[in-house]
């Protein structure tokens, strides 16, 4: 694991919880100091990039910008066979081509990996997705806009291709992390087949939740409390059902080391993404050479 921060705690936390005995090895520019009540692994702490290693599993959880440098670099010098690295992946669009030549390399969204969207896609198969809106307050939409952009693709399977700013707010406000910055007001997306992403932030929403639409029914997750809720086209409530939000420290062991084969995967690697990631990142130049105050602000 590449990147001790909040990220790459949780990664680590999820892989200490298997049952195999794991050589784990953690870098970060900070001084690391940990403690392990697993005695069934084996932590090394490395005061430098390992070299001459066959790495299962590499994990990226640093900042954006220098996480294609250390792809390179930690590729060059060892035999990766599988690597997770955080959103947005890159910091310009010749790191992500260049980085297409390397081999099972996903970025980290977690939902299509749990068994509730699974389980939610498998149910709407047969129907056609219209749109996709989420709604809520100081929910961060800014940087988790990403997370629902991949999520749109992973329900439609189609890219987005536009987005609509009319209605963001013009004025930028702090985050609750340190550095950070966010935007409210809304955000529309939309794919070749007509499809659409909203995204809302707004005071009125008084609870955070997601909203499909399809040509027959109308579901809504609220992911805070576990729960789906699924109507008819007159909003005749026909079924509610648990919806489990699992935690990073879940699904890292669940799904990148104990298992390959989920179909969640194919809509993580790096050549299904680029789209999206690279309209996301044209968004985000855009909001920087539009407002000045853009400029000092710090992307995970």
């Amino acid at each position: 694991i590449i990147g001790l921060g909040n990220i790459g705690k949780r990664h680590l936390q999820s892989l200490l919880k298997n049952s195999t005995s794991l050589n784990i090895y953690l870098f970060d520019i900070s001084r690391i100091q940990f403690k392990s009540k697993y005695r069934n692994h084996r932590i090394h702490i490395l005061n430098k990039l390992p070299k001459n290693l066959i790495i299962e599993l590499l994990i990226i959880a640093t900042t954006s910008k220098d996480r294609y440098h250390l792809l390179k670099k930690i590729s060059f010098n060892n035999k990766i066979k599988k690597t997770v690295i955080e959103k947005i992946a890159f910091v310009n669009k010749r790191h992500y081509l260049n980085a297409l030549k390397y081999k099972n390399l996903l970025i980290n969204y977690p939902r299509p990996l749990m068994k509730s969207y699974s389980y939610l896609k498998n149910y709407l198969k047969s129907m056609t997705i219209e749109s996709i809106s989420v709604y809520g307050h100081n929910w961060n939409m800014l940087s988790n806009t990403p997370h629902f952009m991949n999520l749109f693709f992973y329900l439609t399977e189609g890219n987005l291709s536009k987005i609509n700013t009319t209605k963001i707010h013009n004025r930028i406000y702090s985050s609750k992390r340190k550095g950070f910055h966010e935007l409210k007001g809304s955000l529309s997306f939309m794919n070749n087949k007509n499809q659409y992403l909203e995204l809302f932030d707004s005071p009125k929403y008084k609870t955070n939740f997601i909203q499909i639409f399809t040509d027959n029914l109308v579901v809504k997750i609220y992911e805070s409390i576990s729960l789906v809720k699924i109507y008819d086209k007159k909003l005749s409530l026909i079924k509610d059902k648990k919806f489990v939000l699992e935690l990073q420290s879940d699904l890292t062991n669940k799904s990148f080391l104990k298992s390959f084969n989920s179909d969640g995967l194919n809509f993580l690697f790096l050549n299904k993404c680029i789209e999206n990631e690279l309209l996301y990142l044209y968004f985000l130049r855009i909001l920087k050479k539009t407002n000045n105050k853009f400029k000092e602000i710090v992307y995970s």
